[in-house]
């Protein structure tokens, strides 16, 4: 499961979420608790507006 150490640029982590089915990833994303996506969004919204500057 995700958590705050989750990194996409890991090589790892990035080829993990490859193999996992877009069905899977749906299920993975209801079981977790809506702070930890919330979490998870606000960090790749900030990954991509600092990408911007």
């Amino acid at each position: 499961m995700l958590d705050e150490n989750f990194n996409e640029d890991n090589p790892f982590e990035k080829d993990y979420l490859k193999k996992v089915g877009e069905l899977d990833k749906a299920r993975l994303i209801e079981m977790l608790p809506k702070k930890v996506i919330e979490d998870l969004y606000m960090k790749i919204y900030i990954k991509n507006v600092l990408a911007q500057k």
